[in-house]
């Protein structure tokens, strides 16, 4: 329908940001536990030898490592199931910014605090903190994508968010090998990289321009054309008919519920 309309330099830059900086971070965080699963049973046993005077038995090791690992899933269901809920009183950019400010802390918790109180309760913690953050980027990149590229590139900027995943599970093996930064004196590096593209978006973030769905909704429709504006290259035309599909799509995002979903058949 607007073939004759393109994304712009700005829209192409928040796409990119908005679709790689989270799950890149999240994915690489989530699989970084994994090449350091040693350093990790050896953290965790010289703090139990420390407060009781013992090794970690191989069973002790076992539901410590469980509770780091289901924490981190815990975490992923409060994000992924309380994403919508947190939509209903904020904009999806602010929830974005929200998300990696989490990303960070988690990042803080673990190799910050964990690494000076050589304490595994903070850890865990840590890594709980840091599953939210997973849970949201399952959903929010790709919302956020799709209200902001035109239809006939989300499928492109959809598949960049699956590649930014790959690439931080890759990273996250190459910076968890113990010749790389694997080791007792350089894991909390590791973690901290996560906490980089975090960084990168909250200070990017301050310059990229607002979802038009979330200005059209608190906002009103001057500002909503001025974002779409801001967005596209095309006429004043064809931008004003995209913009004419921004309240049916808000009228029904209202009716629409996790109820509805569930209920009504043609949402099966």
């Amino acid at each position: 329908m607007f073939k004759n309309t393109e994304n712009s330099s700005r829209a192409n830059v928040s796409l990119l940001m908005h679709g790689t900086m989270l799950m890149f971070a999240s994915s690489y965080l989530f699989v970084l536990v994994n090449p350091l699963n040693s350093i990790i049973k050896t953290i965790y046993n010289e703090t139990y030898m420390e407060r009781n005077g013992v090794a970690m038995s191989k069973s002790t090791w076992a539901v410590y490592l469980s509770l780091t690992s289901s924490f981190f899933i815990i975490g992923g269901l409060v994000g992924g199931l309380g994403m919508q809920f947190i939509l209903k009183i904020t904009s999806r950019k602010r929830l974005m910014q929200l998300a990696h400010v989490i990303n960070i802390l988690s990042v803080i918790l673990i190799a910050g605090v964990g690494k000076i109180t050589e304490s595994y309760e903070v850890f865990i913690v840590g890594r709980f903190v840091g599953g939210i953050c997973f849970g949201l980027s399952f959903n929010l990149p790709s919302l956020m994508v799709s209200e902001t590229s035109i239809k006939q590139k989300q499928n492109f900027w959809q598949s960049i968010i699956s590649v930014s995943s790959c690439c931080g599970i890759l990273f996250a093996v190459i910076m968890g090998n113990d010749k790389v930064l694997g080791s007792l004196t350089l894991w909390p590096v590791a973690f901290s990289i996560g906490a980089l593209p975090s960084i990168v978006y909250l200070i990017t973030s301050l310059f990229l321009p607002d979802i038009p769905y979330d200005v059209l909704h608190r906002l009103g429709k001057q500002e909503a054309l001025n974002v779409l504006r801001t967005l596209r290259n095309g006429s004043k035309e064809l931008i004003h008919q995209e913009y004419e599909l921004l309240q049916p799509d808000i009228e029904l995002t209202r009716k629409i519920g996790i109820i509805e979903i569930l209920s009504i058949q043609n949402y099966n």
